[in-house]
């Protein structure tokens, strides 16, 4: 899985990877674990429907045909933030019942945001190269760290605080 994240002012947007391998036999359905307080906005791939349960943080996913080669689902959501400076915790999604996951987790940030503080627990961190960079949509946003989690997942606890306004002056005096 790759998830990426971008926090900025009011709102953390995600967007998520998540590559399945099949070891034996056919996958109909899914179900991802989504972190707490993340909204599930939109999913594309080999996905006939979807439905996200908020309560639970369940995303069930039907595919649109029994799947038995390599095939990816990418997933969009999304956070409220608190004014800056804020605090958040960031997860990773996870697939219920899969035999094994490893995965990366992105922060990126825009011209409105800075990371005042980064402290992964259960993650190693990893060269901005290992991830893929098609993900990042976002036109202004730049890499900033990227995490690898093993089985056991982790968390990103972040502090994100606004980027202080410049103000330059060019004078010529005689």
């Amino acid at each position: 899985a790759s998830n990426l994240y971008l926090p900025g002012p009011g709102v953390v947007d995600g967007r998520h990877q998540l590559n399945i391998r099949i070891s034996q036999g056919q996958v109909t359905a899914l179900t991802v674990q989504v972190p707490p307080g993340l909204t599930v906005s939109d999913v594309s791939g080999p996905v006939g429907s979807w439905q996200f349960d908020a309560d639970e943080g369940k995303l069930t996913l039907e595919m649109i045909s029994a799947q038995s080669q390599t095939f990816a689902v990418t997933v969009e959501t999304q956070r409220g933030l608190a004014p800056l400076p804020a605090d958040i915790n960031l997860a990773p999604l996870k697939v219920v019942d899969a035999n094994g996951e490893v995965g990366l987790v992105a922060i990126a940030f825009g011209p409105d945001a800075q990371p005042e503080k980064l402290e992964p627990e259960l993650m190693s961190v990893v060269n901005l190269g290992d991830f893929d960079a098609s993900l990042n949509t976002h036109p202004q946003a730049v890499l900033h760290r990227v995490y690898r989690y093993g089985a056991e997942g982790g968390e990103v606890n972040l502090r994100v605080a606004p980027v202080a306004s410049e103000v330059r002056v060019i004078s010529k005096q005689v």
